[in-house]
């Protein structure tokens, strides 16, 4: 094999490496993102939970409110 054919070799395969390895990393950097989303998603479903459910309980004792008056009048 003359030097040329081992240069160019060479070149070929680190430009391949290189691809790969961008293919790789834009792969991982797409599923970190979605992970990111997801958790995104998923904390705020449980900050309108907690929120639906403070409401609801501020709603009850409102509306206990009258009652535990003429209970304790």
């Amino acid at each position: 094999m003359t030097v040329t054919a081992l240069m160019v070799f060479i070149l070929v395969s680190q430009i391949c490496m290189f691809g790969y390895l961008l293919y790789s990393f834009n792969d991982i950097e797409r599923e970190s993102r979605k992970r990111m989303a997801d958790l995104r998603a998923h904390i705020d479903a449980v900050c309108n939970d907690l929120r639906e459910t403070r409401e609801s309980m501020v709603r009850e004792s409102t509306e206990d409110a009258p009652a535990r008056k003429r209970a304790a009048g």
